[in-house]
């Protein structure tokens, strides 16, 4: 399978959303002592985004919250999460749309985690009810470094471990050392659980656990209480949470909200389909029929794609977290280093500072050749005064 960066990153962080969907609307009656915490996490669309027509609003006792986990500073959406919430029926559905999901970007095909960063949160809702034909009202956008503190302040969570997790990586910064079976998850801990990918079965066994994971969450936290650490925990949060909900949205189901049982509130639900490889690069393969099946009964959906409108909003200029994210600008290349001066020798006592230099060799001339005839000499033997003609001649 194509291993994703580094990561990037990245990474599930489900449990805060999951438990940002249910909760965030428990809080009616003491919401007075939570507005100004809660005014934090509500940004105004961008400029040009058009958020309030890309998600819809809810016209019955139902509503659909997409979930979003990235890192901070990332693009990569690597959590991907539509939950239902049935305030007449009183349920929650969940269904996690896996990372590496093949969608179409445009004339060409991709991730599902890379649309956010191509086409924006308004571009993601979009993709999202084309693969489910599901309604999408409410968005939420949670930044992994708001996990760990408010799983502590919710004092951690109780969770059976289903194998032995060892993984190290010194360029995250990351050490992750669980043993399997039953125990005490505290927010280090948590985090070590959700970010865990060694399975054979891929992300899809990972989705299955952290989907155990926020069921535990729901089930622990969902309780009177914990209702009075609610502001202490939307504190928490605010840095780290760009969503659309309002106020106003808060104090109309906060009270239809409370009456959930959550031991019996909260269904799981898998995207149909398969992985495998397109050319040489691995993807979630879905069942395009079966999803829209399973998203028409749970999750209000229409049974057909909506088509949507592809902008690529890549190279535009930055934008804040709750439209499109902002666009990293290229680093400069660097300047070339100037050649170091040369380091002067030390002078001996008296002598000059100035550093040693070669001596130079005047340049040798060509010169022509004699071409001076030589007169021949006869050779002579001994002593004699007698040419020895012949004797050393042709």
């Amino acid at each position: 399978m194509e291993q994703e960066k580094k990561k990037t990153g990245p990474l599930l962080r489900s449990g805060i959303l999951a438990l940002l969907a249910v909760l965030l609307f428990v809080i009616g009656w003491f919401v007075a002592s939570t507005i100004s915490a809660f005014n934090k996490m509500v940004e105004e669309p961008p400029a040009g985004i058009d958020l309030e027509a890309a998600a819809d609003r809810p016209a019955t006792g139902a509503f659909n919250l997409l979930l979003l986990g990235t890192d901070k500073g990332d693009y990569r959406t690597d959590s991907i999460m539509l939950v239902r919430v049935d305030l007449d029926q009183k349920t929650v559905d969940l269904l996690s749309l896996f990372r590496d999901t093949r969608i179409k970007l445009g004339n060409s095909y991709g991730k599902i985690n890379a649309v956010f960063g191509r086409e924006g949160m308004e571009g993601l809702i979009g993709c999202v009810k084309e693969l489910t034909g599901a309604p999408v009202h409410y968005y939420a956008l949670v930044d992994l470094a708001g996990f760990e503190e408010v799983i502590d302040v919710l004092g951690g969570v109780d969770f059976d471990v289903p194998r032995d997790m060892n993984y190290r990586d010194p360029y995250q910064n990351l050490t992750i050392a669980l043993k399997k079976g039953p125990q005490h998850l505290d927010g280090p801990k948590a985090i070590q659980l959700v970010r865990f990918r060694n399975y054979l079965e891929g992300d899809v066994q990972r989705a299955r656990v952290q989907q155990d994971f926020i069921k535990a969450l729901i089930e622990q936290k969902l309780k009177p209480e914990y209702l009075l650490k609610l502001p202490e925990l939307f504190n928490q949060m605010a840095p780290y949470v760009s969503t659309n909900i309002t106020l106003g949205d808060v104090l109309n189901k906060a009270s239809a909200v409370r009456l959930f049982k959550a031991e019996d509130a909260v269904t799981i639900h898998e995207l149909p389909g398969v992985g495998g490889y397109v050319g040489e690069i691995s993807y979630f393969l879905h069942e395009e029929q079966a999803t829209y099946d399973l998203c028409t009964e749970f999750f209000g959906g229409t049974g057909a794609p909506e088509a949507r409108v592809y902008t690529d909003y890549s190279k535009a200029a930055p934008m804040n977290p709750g439209g499109r994210p902002p666009v990293r600008e290229p680093e400069p290349e660097p300047e070339p280093e100037p050649e170091p001066e040369p380091t002067p020798t030390p002078a001996e006592p008296g002598g000059s500072t100035q550093p040693p230099t070669e001596p130079t060799v005047p340049p040798v001339e060509p010169q022509e050749p004699d071409l001076t005839p030589v007169e021949t000499v006869a050779p002579t033997i001994g002593d004699t005064d007698i040419p020895d003609v012949g004797l050393f001649t042709s």
